[in-house]
């Protein structure tokens, strides 16, 4: 199975570091023979070969809690542990693993180059959308501070389809990839469904989220259900620090987001790098 023969290969390179290895042509292969579903082992091959390599740790996170779930679930808590030992191991004893090899955070990034970035972006997709807007951790930033949140490492955009109701929405979700695709911003190194991940021009991801409009009601993966007006969202209006689109309402999304206290500071929240706390109008 070419699956685990990368895996074991990527599992050789941590002790090998041999200079030329390919990181980037396996996860290319990986992706390739992605069906949906990946087994435990294209998991672990993927996160060997971003530690080994020192890459994209948000996205190591994310595969790191896939991986714990999987394992879990069936009833294989010992095997994960063993692998996240190994994975400290080679780390060294002091890091912590998704976080433990410098990753840059917006704390020690240039934001006016993010907002150029993202700002270029979201032009190119407003056309294809009834709106594209701020959202989730990039919201709550920019809403609180008036800038980006230091400890995070990532952008949030929700995508507002044109679909009118959950299985429509589903479809055109499904089909924007291909236009993604064809445009050049969609990153299959960092795929992560329902979500698309997009290139930017730094060390950071940035997410694009799905939402729609049913029946007046506003719905975003994952955190909004109909909870929102559609007023409270569209027509958005430009954030007066950024100039990027932000809902019309941003506090009443926050607050289906991240609960009723969303402006007082959440210290579990800031320990794992995605804080929610409070707010001075966007």
């Amino acid at each position: 199975m070419r699956v685990q023969e990368i895996r074991e290969l990527a599992e050789a390179q941590l002790s090998a570091q041999a200079a030329e290895f390919d990181y980037r042509g396996l996860l290319a292969e990986l992706h390739g023979l992605d069906r949906g579903f990946r087994p435990v082992a294209d998991l672990e091959a993927r996160i060997i070969l971003l530690v080994a390599e020192r890459r994209r740790p948000a996205r190591l996170r994310t595969l790191l809690g896939m991986l714990r779930t999987r394992r879990l679930e069936a009833d294989e808590a010992a095997e994960f542990e063993a692998f996240e030992d190994m994975l400290k191991a080679h780390l060294g004893a002091d890091h912590v693993i998704g976080h433990g090899f410098a990753p840059e955070t917006f704390l020690s990034v240039d934001h006016d180059m993010v907002w150029r970035n993202v700002g270029d972006l979201v032009a190119r997709l407003q056309g294809l959308s009834k709106g594209v807007f701020l959202n989730s951790g990039t919201l709550l930033g920019v809403t609180r501070d008036g800038r980006l949140i230091d400890h995070d490492d990532d952008i949030d955009l929700g995508f507002c389809l044109n679909a009118g109701c959950e299985a429509d929405a589903a479809a055109e979700w499904v089909a924007l990839r291909r236009t993604l695709e064809e445009m050049g911003v969609l990153d299959y190194e960092a795929e992560s469904p329902p979500i698309y991940k997009l290139k930017s021009d730094g060390g950071y991801e940035i997410d694009l989220f799905p939402c729609w409009i049913e029946r007046g009601r506003v719905h975003v993966f994952p955190h909004t259900h109909g909870e929102l007006a559609e007023a409270d969202v569209f027509p958005t209006r430009p954030c007066a620090v950024t100039g990027l689109p932000v809902p019309a309402r941003p506090e009443n999304m926050l607050a289906v987001n991240y609960g009723a206290g969303w402006r007082a500071p959440d210290p579990i929240s800031a320990s794992t790098g995605k804080p929610r706390w409070s707010a001075s109008p966007c």
